[in-house]
């Protein structure tokens, strides 16, 4: 027998738990470039084994303190060199800095980073260090800022050792990079460029790896045990990625190093040692991101032992704020400069003037974001109304909308006639409540999974979903079809992509929910209500320029 009727989804978090990272069931994606860039992908489920409270903020709970085992062949994969120029050895300090990103938007302000580094390093007859992440677009350079680079480093004379970071890499390997450009540009004698782990100056460097094996191999070597410090681009479990939110997918650190292994390391951009550990992140040297806003940045100066002798505190290119009201806003604005960048919510409701104080930011060259918390599209609900008998949620509705006595009192008479008519009532123990198991997950033209891919949602508990795009070079998680995958059985339950509590919703159809390959495309949810078996099916057609959709609900009532 097929029913309708609307499902009002409720979503919990029980006891984060997490395990085994699966692909995808009978995912060959088949995802080509849609107008939303998506490109072909697979993607993963993760699944957390140990119970984290503190998941993705704040420290992570201690890790044993063991050390890692050797590996055999590490010194096979580990490039040593003795040789170099003169002006490499005879350096008695370095000055380290990492995590650049130039792109077409911050060009100017990474010119003014390495124009300030190489005059520090000319004052103090300094080498120059830097780990990683030089480029923000991997294998695909902008013409206008790569002359600019290029043409800065053929007048660079100090010496400089450099790392490839993940934004760097072309090839999935890592050894083809973006970095050989600017040792061309300044010479082979003054710029090194390592993509490959390499011991040099009693040092370990090991650019970025997708694959831990290698690095393991690398660090498991003799090479490693006799060097004084070890320079890297890698993702540490434990790191704050800003914002107060901590790595949970990086390695753990008592896998790769020593707890007495002096490190530094590129890749997140926050300053900080991670806890527990002997792992510096020296950070970005400027504010690249709103993420980074209050965040100060310094150049890390160090001696011919690799240890830190000392700070510089540098302050170049736009800064950023979050604000939290008007009256932040307000004490802000003497202190900016040209550039900055502001982000400002606002309440929904308020009549807040902000004509003035735009102009006043304006006029110091800074830029707002003003942005308004979502208004609700209905009033709010009667707290704790499933408890409520329906007499009491009549009665508080009816005050809400300031009703007369004699409604108020003509809608409890029916309420209460249709209450005493047994026939037609539902027990009140069965009205109050369903459960809905989830069990399986069909689609197939759904946004970017052009083929039929299926996923078990039965027992699931907390899941961390990780994307691997594999039409991209590097490492990535973006554009994997993460978010489509998690929002189908939503979607295919409610008609919409985004239900939140107090009735705001996002529309529930659009063109980019059907493949642009397909013609028709479906989500399909299997599960259990009450026990009963329950199919809901909700379909794409094109029909012209239009996307129309169906719903099919089938549910097995003969038990």
């Amino acid at each position: 027998m097929v029913i309708g009727f609307t499902l009002t989804p409720w979503i919990g978090f029980g006891r984060p738990t997490l395990v085994r990272k699966e692909p995808l069931e009978n995912t060959q994606n088949g995802a080509r470039r849609t107008r939303s860039g998506i490109l072909d992908s697979k993607v993963f489920l993760a699944e957390k084994e140990a119970h984290r409270p503190d998941l993705g903020k704040g420290i992570p709970p201690e890790t044993e303190n063991t050390t890692q085992h050797s590996c055999e062949g590490g010194d096979s994969i580990v490039e040593v060199i003795d040789t170099c120029p003169e002006s490499f050895k005879t350096c008695r300090e370095w000055i380290a800095f990492t995590d650049l990103h130039v792109r077409r938007s911050t060009i100017q302000t990474c010119l003014q980073v390495l124009r300030y580094v190489h005059e520090q390093a000319l004052r103090r007859e300094a080498g120059v260090v830097f780990l990683g992440d030089f480029w923000h677009s991997r294998g695909d350079l902008p013409v206008e800022p790569l002359n600019l680079i290029l043409e800065e480093f053929s007048r660079w004379t100090q010496p400089m050792i450099m790392i490839s970071g993940n934004h760097d890499q072309v090839s999935i390997d890592g050894e083809l990079n973006a970095l050989e450009p600017i040792a061309l540009a300044a010479g082979e004698d003054r710029v090194m460029v390592f993509s490959k782990p390499t011991l040099f100056l009693d040092a370990l460097w090991l650019p970025f790896r997708r694959n831990d094996a290698e690095l393991l191999k690398a660090l498991g070597s003799t090479h490693s045990a006799n060097a004084k410090a070890i320079f890297c681009h890698i993702d540490v479990y434990g790191a704050d990625m800003n914002n107060g939110h901590v790595s949970v997918l990086g390695t753990k650190p008592n896998r790769l190093f020593h707890p007495d292994t002096v490190v530094y390391s590129g890749h997140f951009h926050k300053p900080q040692t991670v806890p527990g550990t002997g792992i510096r992140y020296l950070g970005s040297p400027y504010q690249i991101s709103l993420s980074e806003a209050g965040q100060s940045k310094a150049l890390v100066v160090l001696d011919s032992q690799w240890t830190v002798k000392q700070e510089i505190p540098i302050d170049f290119g736009p800064r950023h704020f979050r604000l939290k009201s008007m009256d932040h806003l307000e004490k802000t604005i003497d202190s900016l400069r040209a550039n900055d960048l502001l982000a400002l919510e606002l309440p929904s409701t308020g009549r807040d003037s902000v004509e003035s104080i735009v102009r006043k930011v304006v006029s110091k060259g800074a830029k707002l974001q003003l942005k308004r918390k979502p208004k609700p599209t209905s009033k709010a609900r009667i707290e704790n109304a499933e408890s409520l008998s329906l007499e009491r949620v009549f009665t508080m509705y009816a005050e809400i909308k300031g009703c007369s006595k004699e409604i108020v009192s003509s809608g409890l008479g029916i309420i209460r006639d249709y209450l005493n008519d047994d026939s037609d009532v539902i027990p009140a123990e069965s009205r109050r409540s369903s459960t809905l198991e989830l069990v399986t997950v069909n689609f197939q033209g759904f946004g970017s999974f052009e083929k039929l891919a299926t996923y078990s949602a039965k027992n699931r508990g907390v899941v961390l979903v990780v994307g691997e795009n594999s039409s991209s070079t590097g490492l990535s998680s973006n554009a994997a079809g993460k978010t489509t995958m998690m929002v189908a059985p939503l979607w295919c339950l409610t008609g919409f992509t985004d239900i939140r509590p107090d009735g705001t919703r996002a529309t529930g159809l659009s063109t980019e929910m059907l493949n642009d390959n397909s013609e028709s495309g479906f989500v399909q949810v299997e599960g259990l209500l009450d026990g009963r078996q329950l199919r809901v099916t909700r379909s794409l057609r094109r029909k012209g320029r239009r996307i129309e959709s169906s719903l099919e609900v089938i549910l097995d009532v003969c038990r």
